[in-house]
Order: C-alpha cells, then sequence, then structure tokens
C-alpha cells in the first residue's frame, strides 16, 4: 500500500513557447553538449537553471539505456530504486517525465481531435513534460509543496521563458 505524506501540494501549468524554447537551446549550447533537446534545457531551468546539469542528465539518459534498455536487465530493479529515492526518507526527490511526441492530439474516438490534452497524476514533486497543441511548444505540469511553489512562480528567470497559466483554447 502506497501512503502519502499530510502536506499540501499545489499544481500550476506552465508553457513555454517555440521561440523561447529556441532561446533556451542556444543559451544551454556547449561544447560538451553542442545540440540539447527541449526536454534536457527545460528540465535544466525547471530544477536549478545551471546548465551543466543538461550534460549530467543526457548522460544519465544514456547510461539508463545501455544499463537496463539493451542489456536486457530487469527495469523493475530501477523502478524499485527510484521509488526508495521518491519516498523522501533521503532528503527531496524531484520527477520530471516527458510525454512529448505522443501523438496525444492525432487521436480522434470519432468526435473529433482533441483540443487540449493534460495528464491528471499528481504526486508530490512531480513534473510533466507534453506537447502543446500545435505540436512547437511545450506544456510542463507541476506538483509541488505550496511553499516550494510560491518560490517558483517568482523566479523572474523562469517566468522570462514562460507563460504560468495561459488559456488552454
Amino acid at each position: 500500500m502506497v501512503e502519502f505524506a499530510e502536506e499540501k501540494w499545489t499544481t500550476r501549468r506552465i508553457v513555454f513557447d517555440a521561440s523561447k524554447i529556441a532561446a533556451l537551446k542556444c543559451k544551454a549550447a556547449t561544447a560538451i553538449l553542442p545540440k540539447p533537446t527541449c526536454v534536457e534545457v527545460l528540465s535544466t531551468l525547471i530544477w536549478n537553471k545551471d546548465q551543466r546539469l543538461a550534460a549530467k542528465l543526457r548522460k544519465g539518459i544514456e547510461e539508463f539505456k545501455v544499463g537496463y534498455g539493451a542489456s536486457g536487465d530487469d527495469p523493475c530493479e530501477f523502478f524499485q530504486e527510484f521509488g526508495s529515492l521518491m519516498d523522501g526518507n533521503d532528503g527531496e526527490a524531484y520527477s520530471c517525465n516527458s510525454w512529448c511526441r505522443f501523438p496525444f492530439y492525432t487521436i480522434d474516438f470519432e468526435w473529433g481531435k482533441p483540443s487540449w490534452v493534460t495528464q491528471c497524476m499528481e504526486f508530490k514533486n512531480m513534473i510533466v513534460l507534453t506537447d502543446t497543441r500545435d505540436g512547437d511548444g511545450i506544456e510542463a505540469s507541476l506538483t509541488l509543496i505550496e511553499e516550494v511553489m510560491a518560490i517558483f512562480e517568482s523566479n523572474k528567470e523562469l517566468l522570462a521563458y514562460a507563460s504560468l497559466n495561459p488559456s488552454v483554447i
């Protein structure tokens, strides 16, 4: 059985348009990581604004692919380790999931394509990235402790690249 702490969480939606993402990618490009992905630069901006994190993120993903993707190792072992990190006993852990490039907006169940797609999972310290309807931007859904969200919402560097809760239409 999963038990959740009695903390007050809140979820906010922020949207990054294509031009802001392109600017972030140019800013984040380094000799080590000449072509950062959208997910890498947005995760870096959301987590800590330190561009070295993007290179560490890429390295971690590549190590995961080698360790669990091609080798045939049991990915359940990874998720057990991940679960122990997320339980909060060793400090705060944050999860960032990308649903980008999933064709959610092309699905048609005979009543038309969706005008807006979002996720409805709310877990503490979770960030979920999805494409915007036009496919050019990225929407981030963040679930954070209220006190952390207040700090996040006043982050001037982040707000220079994002729109907080714009209309979905």
